[in-house]
C-alpha cells in the first residue's frame, strides 16, 4: 500500500458504554429508587460515568469523533431488566451496604 493509499484509509469504530449515573427505575418509592442508583454508581460499578466521557476521551486520544449519540433503553419487563442490569442482586447489595432500608428494598 502506497503512502497516499494509507493516508486515505479510514477506520470507523463505534464505542458503547452505559452511563450508570443516568440509571432511573420507575418505582412508586422514588427515594428508594434514587438510593438504589446512588449505590450502583458509588459502589457497584467502577467508572460509572465513563459513558458520558467517551467522546471527549476519544478526541483526547487523537480520534476524530463524528457523532455522539445517546440512547435510553426502557425495560417494561422486570425479568429482562433484572437479567440485563442485575437489579435484584444490586438491590440486595444496596440493602447490605446500608443505602436502602431492608423494608423498602424488599417490596
Amino acid at each position: 500500500m502506497t503512502l497516499s493509499e494509507q493516508a486515505s484509509y479510514m477506520l470507523r469504530a463505534g464505542l458503547v458504554e452505559p452511563d450508570w449515573d443516568a440509571l432511573v427505575v420507575d418505582a412508586e418509592d422514588l427515594r428508594t429508587s434514587r438510593a438504589f442508583t446512588r449505590y450502583t454508581t458509588e459502589e457497584a460499578v467502577r467508572n460509572a460515568t465513563i459513558g458520558r466521557s467517551l467522546g471527549r476521551l476519544a478526541e483526547k486520544a487523537g480520534f476524530r469523533v463524528e457523532a455522539v449519540v445517546a440512547t435510553t433503553p426502557v425495560f417494561r419487563d422486570f425479568a429482562e431488566a433484572d437479567h440485563t442490569l442485575g437489579l435484584g442482586r444490586n438491590m440486595r447489595q444496596a440493602i447490605n451496604a446500608g443505602y436502602v432500608a431492608q423494608d423498602r428494598g424488599r417490596r
